[in-house]
């Protein structure tokens, strides 16, 4: 009788909740539509996805070597040895928490600001980049398996604790508020393989998603504050005492009489929200304002913007995530369009808009191992938190709005209390409010080694 390869096996059934959208898919033409099991039609998460973030995360926090020895080198001689000790199971969305949502994004000429346009292949036609994406909605609940064998089971821990830290994101356009999951509930199984008992219930287990064993959510989520190299987390909280109008691709009415109470005409547009029906500020707006008050800063400080361009480019180091308004207060405006050229009203061009105001926070994390990554010359960590503050400063005093409306006095907010975290321990506090002096402590020192890199 051969003697077996593994003498311990560990089962991990894990289930977590989506805390931003996730979008897992292929593109359908002008439509990107999320991935459906192509039996049952259902949402699912490929294995593939889940085992590809793992073995990221220990690749980047514990070297090449444990990551090959855990997740598997097929360049080794010995196969057995090259194999996988890592094994990952479809993960599959709990029906009755699955809710879906359309996002409309578009991709800009950064030269002109404008929607970027490209070639039709095949034709000389000129298409805009408009997409509308599906998305699995905040709140939704996936359940997946994790088999490890023999030892090094502590690295695939570690890897769950930075998932629910948000250090591990799942799925696509996670820099701009998507794919953060949170941990609901971990469960371990052990079998000793020198054990019969043991053999005996491994082998008649034939379901891996089985939900059984014992209960360690609480021991991995301690983890996620130990992790090593965690990096920083700029928030701050607004009050949007004006209104806030983010388009969103389709009228609510249920939503819209929650918010105005019966009228008599639904508006044309109503600001965005989440599969929660809570009204937002997507991380993807957040980023694109950011993004350019950042470089508009850079560019008067002469920083170059090849060093900018690492920090949002490449997978950027900065991520966002969707704001939540809270205590909303919403009212429906109306407006109409102009000629430009003449300054009369368009023919028919009445519209109506539902929009919000309220508070919010927002949060922006840094993420400190891919800018020490980089491999041309960037921004360091601090740098980087430095022009957050410039940036978050300029939207306190006015310069800055948020949405579309800024003419007509939308989307200006009143920044309070700030704060910047390491590691989830409080390095920088301070309120625009209180005008306190901040050119001390933590952020001299970013402001500092902003100066050194130009």
């Amino acid at each position: 009788m051969n003697k077996a390869v593994y003498d311990r096996i560990r089962r991990y059934v894990v289930r977590v909740a989506c805390e931003q959208p996730l979008h897992i898919g292929s593109a359908d033409g002008e439509r990107e539509g999320i991935l459906r099991h192509p039996s049952t039609g259902k949402p699912f998460v490929q294995a593939s996805s889940i085992a590809g973030v793992l073995s990221d995360y220990v690749q980047k926090t514990d070297g090449d070597a444990v990551c090959r020895k855990l997740f598997g080198d097929s360049e080794m001689e010995n196969g057995i040895a090259g194999r996988s000790k890592v094994a990952v199971f479809d993960g599959r969305f709990t029906d009755d928490t699955v809710k879906l949502e359309m996002r409309t994004r578009c991709a800009l000429n950064k030269a002109t600001g404008s929607v970027d346009a490209r070639r039709v292949k095949g034709s000389d036609m000129v298409s805009g980049t408009l997409l509308t994406a599906e998305y699995i909605g905040t709140g939704s609940e996936l359940a997946f398996a994790v088999l490890v064998y023999g030892d090094g089971y502590e690295k695939i821990e570690d890897a769950f604790a930075a998932l629910h830290a948000g250090k591990i994101r799942l799925g696509g356009q996670n820099t701009s508020g998507f794919g953060r999951l949170s941990l609901q509930r971990v469960l371990v199984s052990a079998y000793d393989m020198t054990q019969e008992k043991e053999r005996k219930e491994w082998a008649g287990l034939t379901d891996f998603y089985e939900e059984n064993g014992t209960d360690v959510t609480e021991e991995i989520k301690k983890r996620s504050s130990s992790l090593e190299d965690s990096g920083y987390i700029v928030r701050f909280q607004a009050k949007l005492d004006r209104a806030l109008l983010v388009k969103a691709n389709m009228i609510d009415e249920e939503r819209v009489e929650k918010s105005l109470g019966r009228i008599e005409k639904m508006p044309d547009f109503m600001n965005i929200t989440n599969a929660r029906n809570q009204y937002i500020i997507p991380g993807t707006s957040l980023k694109g304002v950011f993004r350019s008050r950042m470089e508009t800063i850079g560019d008067y400080l002469e920083l170059p913007r090849e060093r900018m361009a690492e920090v949002f480019e490449q997978r950027s180091k900065l991520l966002f995530e969707d704001a939540v308004i809270e205590k909303e207060h919403s009212i429906q405006q109306k407006r109409i369009h102009l000629n430009k050229i003449s300054g009369a009203v368009k023919n028919k061009a009445l519209f109506s808009e539902c929009v919000t105001g309220g508070e919010t926070q927002v949060t922006i994390h840094v993420d400190a191992a891919r800018l020490k990554r980089t491999e041309n010359p960037g921004l360091s960590p601090k740098a980087c938190i430095a022009l957050l503050l410039y940036a978050i400063r300029d939207l306190a005093i006015g310069a800055v709005s948020l949405g579309s409306g800024a003419s007509i006095g939308r989307g200006f907010a009143a920044v309070g209390h700030v704060e910047v975290l390491e590691n989830g321990k409080e390095k920088a506090a301070f309120s625009f409010k209180e005008g306190q002096d901040v050119q001390d402590g933590f952020v001299a020192e970013c402001l500092e080694e902003l100066r050194a890199t130009l």
